[in-house]
């Protein structure tokens, strides 16, 4: 898969949607974890980042085992 190519994509449709043109692939060995475009515009959030959005979905992949 070409994971840049996701990237814009996601950016692309988010613009369609009225959002901006920003998104964020999270990828280990291959996988993609998380994905997200920016939500800003939609929100009214300023925390609303694609990088951010895209780590708080792949945060409890990351967690350990118990």
């Amino acid at each position: 898969m070409d994971f840049a190519q996701r990237t814009i994509d996601i950016a692309r449709q988010n613009v369609a949607e009225g959002g901006r043109p920003f998104a964020t692939v999270i990828v280990k060995d291959g996988r993609i974890l998380a994905e997200s475009a920016n939500r800003v515009a939609q929100t009214n959030d300023p925390t609303a980042h694609a990088e951010i959005l895209a780590i708080r979905e792949a945060a409890p992949s990351w967690a350990p085992s118990t």
